[in-house]
């Protein structure tokens, strides 16, 4: 849902901007020629937007690194602890006070300042109110680059804030599996005699493994698993 805002509320807004700009470019009576053109208008922007949510939603590369960070961390956090059942609810309260959340930030594609849209916008109105005065194609060559350029502009911004709300989601759709694993993790613990470091280990290990569509939804069920079967135990999960 928060995909289709960040898609949908910019694009009918440049729709409207361009169909009011193409109005006053060609004269209102032809209305239905300025619609066409404004509708024309949203292709490239639409479909810059729509590559940067499908850069988002399925580059896999700031998944991993968040996922490899997060296990990394439990691994330190498993090895300096005298309990590792305390090391898992250590990391259960670090996301509890949002620690994690502010991490995923650091793994988030750029997003350009809001002032780059305002530019674009702004010369986008100039370049076409320029345009719709009787010029001479001097001017005209100087004033349809300039309409290029803003649109590009409006595009680039869309670009990176749909890509960034996109990978955004990518990384919240697989922490489902690790808010399972936290959950469950520390009643497995409590069951075993296994050492911090031998955990930790584990843990590495599993870090290194490539699973499935890992970055869609974490096997946490094969990390508990292998926990469990560590120690002689059973998993939680079959």
């Amino acid at each position: 849902m928060d995909l289709l805002i960040v898609l949908g509320i910019p694009l009918i807004g440049v729709a409207c901007g361009i169909a009011f700009l193409c109005g006053l470019a060609i004269g209102w009576k032809y209305y239905w020629l300025w619609l066409l053109l404004a509708g024309f208008s949203t292709v490239p922007v639409g479909g810059i937007a729509m590559l940067g949510a499908f850069q988002g939603a399925f580059n896999s590369e700031p998944v991993n690194l968040y996922r490899t960070d997060f296990f990394g961390h439990l691994a330190e956090l498993l090895e300096r602890s005298e309990h590792p059942v305390q090391a898992a609810k250590q990391m259960e309260a670090e996301i509890a006070a949002g620690v994690w959340e502010r991490k995923c930030e650091e793994f988030l594609p750029p997003q350009l300042p809001d002032a780059v849209l305002y530019v674009g916008i702004v010369c986008a109105i100039v370049a076409f109110s320029a345009l719709r005065m009787k010029n001479s194609w001097k001017r005209t060559a100087i004033w349809f680059p300039a309409w290029l350029a803003a649109v590009g502009l409006i595009s680039g911004w869309l670009f990176c804030d749909v890509r960034h709300s996109a990978t955004r989601s990518h990384i919240r759709m697989s922490d489902n599996g690790r808010t399972q694993l936290l959950e469950e993790l520390p009643a497995v613990l409590e069951k075993s005699s296994i050492s911090g470091a031998a955990a930790a280990g584990i843990v590495r290990n599993y870090i290194q493994e490539e699973y499935p569509n890992v970055c869609h939804s974490e096997p946490a069920s094969m990390l508990l698993a292998e926990i469990s079967t560590a120690v002689g135990g059973e998993s939680p999960r079959k």
